[in-house]
């Protein structure tokens, strides 16, 4: 078995390199000069090889912009990545690394994946000096991995043993598994497969790296991460805080806020956690803020038909869909008047748990499947199975659609949610929600709706809360689940509404330099770069909120960067240290 795993992760290995040297030579064709890239290595100066018009004037602009900034005078670093090769997120990292340093004065330090002409154009248009560069494996190399990998590997075959792998003390195994969900489209694996292995050889390939030729520096004390999960992210977050770095990690586009991690304790908690003590300060101090924005968001949503409206795809959203009340709804899918549970399908690449040990399942794919086997034979109510609005522009290998569509035939009790219908309808029908892990876990009971989830999620932390752990358990949830269906109390309903109005309002601040833009591979990247210049002309530290809020969060060390202007919100200001629960 591991002989077939070494010869085929190998044979992998290969062929991506194969495809990787295609597609950098179309991408070389495309995007760069080969004159200037030629004149570039023979005098050994910065020229900018990369084409576009208008992002040779942003570089041209960027370099006369950054004298806005200080001087970096310390011998301290901070570390900006570039992992994620897509144009906003390498300026969103170095615009957070030049804000935050206003208020440190160190260096900055570059990290870079070989062959990222464009990062580094723009880095050094920014003053940075410093760079790591994180190089492609030779032949040698990915063999020699390969052969450490499957050593590494021991006798885990199952995916739950492959999972808890660890290497120098890094938990790679989570990591690479989920990284194979999200990079190859297969939601799920029982055993281990040669990909996985190539996979896994890769990542302990950059951890020995980063270890041996970045983090033995000393003097690192603040990187700056656009993610912090799927490789080589998640390997580089787990070294820097190993090496008890400071690591600020950006929630949101252009209005954002830097997560503050601090310890390795934290590196298996979301971005977006917010912690319990800022929460109960929040919610206690403002209780009528609170009341009065949830009734504006909840009429604008309903006037606007925006509820559960994924804003990554809302132009793509059909408008003037219907809204159906819950007799109408019988009516449409010819039901009984029963109890209308909505079981909310999730994302199985993109929105996979990925942030370390599960509570109860391996993946969603596998949540998914367990529920859906209790749901069909759950007859007493009426269940509505909800896609995430997301799955389809993804096309992940297993996504259940047959075994849905076979269950809807055979289940009159059992209906897909139709794509004609608006969100809105669900609201005005639903008696209960389940979810894994999903933001319905907040927005149900917001609206008066009970709703019971299973897994970590950007609100599980919070001391309301309270997921259902254990299969045992779940599956005596939907044995009885008419049991479980009924209104949220009161305090919960409130929480509920305080956590919508902390994400939706507070957390995020303003940076004037960032534009709204569409962070997809489908980017216009001159319509981008031209709109970053235009917005560098208009920019004045004392006029933007995310740098003043920057400021806030820093001096009363705060795990977020709240924008605590925004409706003059209640808060003591204090220290408050909350980077751990």
């Amino acid at each position: 078995m591991k002989i077939y795993l070494l010869i085929f992760s190998i044979i992998i290995k290969e062929m991506e390199n194969i495809k990787y040297i295609i597609h950098r030579f179309f991408f070389y064709k495309k995007n760069i000069s080969l004159i200037n890239l030629i004149s570039s290595q023979l005098i050994k100066k910065n020229i900018n090889i990369y084409k576009g018009k208008y992002f040779q004037k942003f570089i041209d602009h960027s370099k006369k912009f950054n004298l806005k900034f200080k001087d970096n005078k310390s011998n301290n670093y901070i570390l900006v990545e570039n992992f994620v090769n897509h144009p906003y997120y390498t300026y969103a990292n170095i615009i957070s690394a030049k804000l935050l340093n206003e208020y440190f004065n160190y260096k900055l330090l570059g990290v870079l994946r070989e062959g990222d002409f464009r990062a580094k154009l723009i880095f050094q248009a920014f003053g940075v000096k410093n760079f790591f560069v994180l190089k492609k494996q030779n032949l040698l190399s990915r063999i020699n991995y390969s052969i450490k990998a499957i050593c590494l590997l021991k006798n885990n075959i199952d995916i739950s043993d492959f999972c808890k792998i660890t290497y120098n003390k890094i938990e790679i195994g989570y990591s690479t598994y989920d990284s194979y969900i999200r990079y190859t489209g297969d939601s799920s694996l029982k055993k281990v497969n040669p990909k996985l292995i190539s996979m896994l050889s890769t990542c302990m390939y950059d951890c020995d790296e980063l270890k041996k030729k970045l983090f033995v520096k000393k003097n690192i004390k603040i990187s700056i991460q656009s993610e912090t999960v799927f490789n080589p992210l998640n390997s580089f977050f787990q070294l820097s805080l190993l090496n008890k770095i400071n690591i600020f990690s950006r929630c949101g586009q252009n209005e954002i806020s830097l997560r503050h991690y601090t310890n390795w304790k934290q590196r298996n908690t979301y971005r977006y956690n917010i912690s319990q003590k800022i929460f109960n300060i929040i919610k206690e101090k403002n209780k009528k803020k609170i009341h009065n924005w949830f009734n504006e968001f909840k009429n604008k949503s309903f006037k606007a038909k925006s509820f559960g409206i994924d804003l990554r795809i809302a132009k793509f959203y059909k408008k003037n869909k219907k809204i159906l009340n819950r007799q109408q709804l019988n009516n449409y899918f010819k039901w009984e008047d029963k109890k209308i549970v909505v079981f909310f399908l999730n994302h199985f690449i993109d929105r996979n748990y990925h942030n370390g040990p599960r509570i109860n399942f391996q993946d969603s794919y596998s949540w998914t499947k367990y529920a859906l086997n209790r749901i069909k034979n759950k007859k007493s109510v009426n269940w509505i199975l909800k896609p995430h609005p997301t799955e389809k522009f993804y096309n992940s290998k297993k996504n259940l659609d047959y075994e849905i569509s076979e269950i809807i035939k055979k289940h009159k009790n059992i209906k897909l949610f139709p794509d004609d219908l608006s969100n809105l309808t669900l609201l005005k029908s639903a008696d209960f929600a389940v979810t894994s892990n999903g933001s319905v876990g907040m927005e149900y009971p917001a609206f008066g709706i009970g709703c019971a989830y299973t897994e970590k999620s950007t609100y599980s932390n919070l001391a309301f809360t309270r997921p259902i752990k254990g299969k045992a358990n779940i599956n005596q949830f939907f044995k009885n689940i008419e049991h479980y269906i009924a209104k949220p109390r009161e305090d919960y309903i409130f929480n509920s509404k305080a956590y919508l109005y902390i994400q939706k309002r507070i957390l995020l601040s303003n940076c004037t330099l960032l534009p709204k833009e569409d962070i997809s591979r489908a980017i216009k990247e001159e319509n981008f770069w031209d709109k970053c210049t235009s917005l560098q002309r208009k920019f004045a530290f004392g006029d933007d909120d995310f740098f003043k809020m920057l400021g806030i969060q820093l001096k009363y060390k705060m795990r977020h960067t709240f924008n605590l202007e925004k409706d003059k919100i209640k808060i003591t200001r204090k220290i408050y240290k909350d980077y751990i629960d």
